[in-house]
């Protein structure tokens, strides 16, 4: 069977964003999901970039929102429990993140840079450019959790 490419290229945009999308169609409205966004920008200024949890962001607020569903159903939401429970998740979270990015970033940084031109630079200036990189990179937000952005 074939696939047109724009329909492939949709199914592969949806699934690499599932989580975020979900939260688009089903929290983006809710107490639970603005708390959960307002707090992390308070507590955690980084958590959206690389720095912090960059891709795994919609992961942890979905999975923070499902493991809080009793949360939601109090007749009022109780912020304390949520809070602390946001600051007991977040370091497992930012830890299993960080380890992911620096194998993803070091594979797609030298697949990049593959070619003879880089390779015969010297060690000195391929560590400038690595940390150059690097840098610019541990600062995007893959998410900024506004509207569909991403």
């Amino acid at each position: 069977m074939i696939i047109d490419p724009t329909l492939q290229d949709y199914i592969d945009y949806q699934n690499k964003h599932e989580d975020y999308i979900l939260l688009q169609n089903e929290y983006f409205n809710t107490e639970i999901f603005k708390e959960i966004i307002h707090f992390m920008d308070l507590a955690f200024p980084e958590w959206k970039s690389n720095k912090g949890i960059g891709f795994y962001a919609p992961e942890f607020v979905l999975s923070a929102i499902q493991d809080c569903d009793y949360l939601i159903e109090a007749e009022t939401l109780d912020l304390n429990l949520l809070y602390a429970e946001l600051v007991l998740e977040y370091p497992k979270s930012k830890a299993s993140y960080e380890l992911s990015f620096e194998e993803y970033f070091d594979n797609y940084f030298f697949a990049k840079l593959e070619d003879d031109s880089f390779e015969a630079t010297s060690h000195q200036k391929q560590e400038g450019v690595y940390r150059n990189y690097f840098e610019r990179v541990i600062t995007y937000i893959p998410y900024d959790f506004i509207g569909d952005n991403f």
